[in-house]
């Protein structure tokens, strides 16, 4: 015969002598003094890119914006991304530095007599140096001011279906008067 034939006979019959062992053993275990098999819980963690996607990226970019104007967006992101998660927070320091950023933060609203809800907002994005006044109500409105590039621009935001939006704003900067009609579109 063969010899890999007669390896893989004694491999089988090794087999079968085995499981004929260990169903001769089965027979002396006491089911009642056994264990729970208790399995882990699945924990779903984020993975590192699902953190950049949600977490760091801005949520919208504009044509005109500077890679700086981005990475400063990214920079104040991450920082509250930081904060988020960490205990730092939770220290005398981090208590009084929130305090602070909600003083930085306004929001209010109110509904008129024709059942339309005015909302107002203020806030101040210090990485960014960027000051902003949003007001939803009869229309979408924004101002926004500019520290590190000493730009002011409004904006008058209409929407026109569920993705799509017109824009009309007006920025001004040193000795530069800009005004914009554009459409946005959301992904």
């Amino acid at each position: 015969m063969n010899k890999s034939i007669l390896m893989t006979l004694a491999v089988l019959i090794q087999l079968m002598l085995c499981s004929f062992a260990s169903s001769a053993y089965g027979q002396y275990v006491n089911v009642k003094k056994t264990h729970k098999l208790v399995l882990p819980n699945d924990v779903h963690q984020e993975s590192f890119m699902d953190v950049i996607n949600t977490e760091i990226l801005p949520d919208q970019m504009t044509a005109g914006e500077t890679e700086e104007q981005i990475f400063t967006k990214m920079a104040d992101k991450s920082i509250s991304y930081y904060w988020k998660v960490t205990a730092l927070r939770k220290t005398a320091v981090g208590r009084a530095a929130e305090a602070i950023e909600k003083n930085m933060k306004v929001e209010g609203g109110f509904k008129d007599t024709q059942n339309v809800e005015h909302k107002f907002s203020f806030k101040i994005l210090a990485v960014q140096a960027l000051a902003k006044i949003e007001y939803k109500g009869w229309i979408k409105a924004a101002f926004n001011y500019d520290a590190k590039s000493e730009q002011t621009k409004a904006e008058i935001i209409e929407s026109i279906s569920n993705n799509n939006e017109i824009v009309i704003s007006h920025a001004v900067q040193n000795s530069i008067n800009q005004s914009e009609l554009s459409m946005r579109w959301n992904w």
